[in-house]
């Protein structure tokens, strides 16, 4: 099987589980990635600079919510040699900007490593009937034998007029948590 990237040719080599770059700079060879390759051997490719995979730094603007959550349920989806992936129901508390209660789901995997990947699913309410949808997703690392910390970005949207500002912020969130206790704690961020 062959892929296309610009000018080169990229082949699967079943029998050694490679791939192989032909008409790059000495024949690049390297291992698959889980997520594809990475922004180094991209930039080899072909000796073209790909500027727009570099990260940025995020910048923390205006705070908007303090959340709560209470785990309701875990459940175990997958045991592997790299990780374990769990998703976690939680009912959650937020104040600040808005006050709401709702619910969500976080799906993520620890990793061997001691690091995690999440993403987030979530509704909210406030008291007034105001409707409010939160999803994003992040990075994270254990911080002791049940508690961990983790950043991200999330994502808002609202038919209420009252929330409707929410559809085009960006929000950057910093959390902890404690697994034993069932508890995880954030704060959402502007995002500038």
């Amino acid at each position: 099987m062959a892929h296309s990237v610009g000018d080169t040719q990229l082949s699967h080599e079943s029998s050694e589980q490679e791939q192989v770059v032909q008409n790059a700079p000495n024949d690049i060879k390297f291992r698959p990635r889980f997520l594809g390759l990475n922004v180094e051997q991209l930039n080899t490719l072909g000796g073209h600079f790909i500027s727009n995979m570099q990260t940025t730094e995020k910048t923390k603007g205006e705070l908007i919510l303090e959340v709560h959550d209470k785990s309701t349920t875990t459940t175990v989806r997958d045991i592997s040699q790299s990780g374990i992936k769990l998703e976690q129901n939680s009912v959650s508390q937020a104040k600040g900007k808005l006050n709401a209660q709702g619910m969500s789901t976080v799906s993520y995997t620890l990793k061997t490593d001691g690091s995690n990947e999440w993403e987030m699913k979530g509704v909210m309410s406030t008291k007034e009937g105001d409707f409010l949808a939160v999803w994003g997703g992040g990075t994270g690392k254990q911080t002791g034998p049940t508690t961990a910390e983790w950043t991200g970005e999330v994502h808002f949207m609202s038919q209420s007029p009252k929330l409707s500002w929410l559809n085009n912020v960006t929000g950057w969130v910093e959390g902890s948590g404690d697994n034993a206790k069932g508890e995880s704690w954030g704060k959402i961020y502007e995002q500038k």
